[in-house]
This record gives C-alpha cells, structure tokens and sequence, in this order.
C-alpha cells in the first residue's frame, strides 16, 4: 500500500517553493503552524493513512515456507517507557536448529511506514538463520502514541525493544536495520548502545535542519535566507511546545560524539 510523506524537511522545499509576494513572514507562520499540526500531532488524515494496514494481509503469513523451510510470525506488544504500547512482530524458524538463540536484526521502519515494511528484510535474512524483528514507532501503525519525532522518541522505543529481546533470551546478538527516519534511529540509539552487533542504514540525514537550509538551495527558493530561517525557528517552537522535542537535537554527528 502507498503511503503519504509529510516529512518537514519535504514540506519546507514545497512551501518555500512558492512565490509569496505579500506579507511572507505571516503566511509562513500559517503554513508553519500548519505543518506542525501534521508532524507533531498527526491529524486525522495521516492517522488513516498510517493505520489503513491489515495483520492479515499486509504482513507475512503466520506461517510461510521460504525456500524450503517453515517460519512463523509472532505478534508481540512491548511497552515504551512513555507508557505507549508498541505493536511488534518477530519472525523467527517454526523449529530453531539445534534450539539455540539465533541473531536477530531489528527492521526501524520510516517516518510514514510501519512494521509491513520489514517483509524484504525477512525474506533475505530468514534463510541465513538471522530472525526479524520489527515493530510501528510510537505514532505510527498500529502503535500507541501521539507523536512522529523522526527519530527522538523512536530512539526510546528501539531501547524498549532490545531490553525485551535481550530479557527474552532467545537472540545470540542484535543488529539493526533501519530506513530513513529508522535509521536516523538506529544511529542515535546504537551510540548509547556498543553491545549493538551492526546496523544497516538506508537514506538518514545527519541533521534535520541543515536538511532543511539544503532543500531550500536545492529548489533554488527566491526568499533571503533570514526568511527561511525564521520560518524553521518558529517550527521548532511549535514543535518544542506540541510534542516536546527540540529538532535541533535531531543530529546523528553530535550524538555520535
């Protein structure tokens, strides 16, 4: 199934795309505010759109064969320590050889997916004896929550999972396989955590804002740059004060460090 981006790094190219002739620094605090309607607190729209996905149809079966060999799916629930309930599955052998834990890789999906996109990710790991976990942050999917933070929160989630993996005893070791704002994920959370086997990381950004200012140059926005940063200024308070993140903390380099 599609599913519809509102990234606020994509939203600012398209706003400041336009060419607002009259009263620039008011229609940018609307579109702003507008836009931190949609990120910060998910309306109605993006609800339907992030939750329109089936257990039944739009993961792997409960039972599959895959080259030969039978797997089942697990479907789990893990508590964050926000109190969200995260909705989780983890794909493992219908008989384990020789009963020993086997490693798994944890699949963070994007800041508009859900756990439904960890599927290619199970069919290629499953059958070197690698099991799949994957889950829908905090706000996305199925899950509880309020709040997409494109990877702030989510970080505190992936924590939640790996406690449980790591509790549950039946995993030899944990990597982490993340998209987009899953893998800005996976960096931010596989600093504070050096037991982390390895991490594949598709498409992150290192830092939100300057993601931002970049876009602007790539569209080559006709509005002087004081503009444009007042506009994000006024994003992040909004956001700050809605969602109770700084996106200036969104920088995969500084919490690498």
């Amino acid at each position: 199934m599609p599913l519809v981006s509102v990234s606020p790094s994509l939203m600012l190219g398209l706003v400041l795309k336009l060419d607002i002739k009259n009263d620039r620094q008011d229609l940018l605090k609307l579109i702003w505010a507008t836009v931190c309607e949609t990120v910060a607190a998910r309306n109605k729209l993006l609800l339907w759109i992030l939750a329109e996905y089936s257990t039944e149809h739009d993961l792997l079966d409960q039972e599959f064969m895959l080259k030969g060999k039978w797997y089942q799916r697990k479907d789990i629930e893990v508590k964050n320590s926000r109190g969200d309930v995260l909705q989780c599955s983890h794909y493992v052998p219908l008989m384990s050889p020789e009963e020993k834990p086997l490693p798994c890789v944890v699949y963070c999906h994007g800041n508009s997916g859900c756990r439904a996109d960890a599927g290619e990710a199970a069919i290629i790991l499953l059958p070197l004896n690698i099991t799949v976990f994957t889950l829908d942050f905090s706000g996305s999917g199925l899950s509880g929550g309020e709040h997409v933070t494109l990877g702030w929160n989510e970080k505190d989630d992936l924590k939640a999972v790996v406690d449980y993996l790591r509790s549950d005893g039946n995993v030899s070791m944990i990597g982490l396989w993340g998209r987009s704002m899953g893998a800005v994920t996976s960096l931010m959370y596989g600093a504070e955590d050096p037991s982390i086997a390895g991490m594949v990381l598709d498409s992150p950004f290192s830092d939100l804002v300057d993601l931002m200012m970049e876009l602007v140059d790539t569209y080559k926005v006709r509005l002087p740059k004081f503009t444009v940063k007042f506009a994000i200024q006024y994003m992040r308070k909004a956001i700050l004060k809605k969602a109770k993140f700084d996106i200036t903390d969104l920088n995969t380099t500084k919490n690498m460090t």
